[in-house]
């Protein structure tokens, strides 16, 4: 088992993020913003705003154009699939706890 430390990192930390498509359509433009463990994340907007397209960044299963993001303390570029292991075995353990 490994012992995580909250304290050392923001769970979720956006800065200067982009993400274009096809070249001309910009989905996100310059996000910047931290989560701490203390805090809530409410993503709202009408359709098209990039709702979406942030949380598939989050998650790691869209690649950003350019921006630095990492969740949990990992790079979702660098350490996309140890991200993707921590986020697996959270969701495993949270899911029986909220049911």
């Amino acid at each position: 088992m490994e012992l995580v430390f909250w304290e050392e990192f923001n769970l979720i930390y956006v800065e200067k993020l982009v993400k274009i498509y096809n070249g001309n359509v910009v989905a996100l433009n310059n996000i910047s913003f931290k989560i701490d463990r203390k805090c809530s994340l409410l993503v709202a907007g009408p359709n098209g705003a990039g709702k979406t397209t942030l949380l598939r960044i989050l998650e790691t299963t869209l690649l950003p154009t350019s921006g630095n993001v990492s969740v949990l303390g990992f790079d979702v570029v660098k350490q996309a699939q140890t991200l993707e292991r921590k986020l697996q075995l959270r969701h495993k353990i949270l899911i029986p706890i909220l049911i």
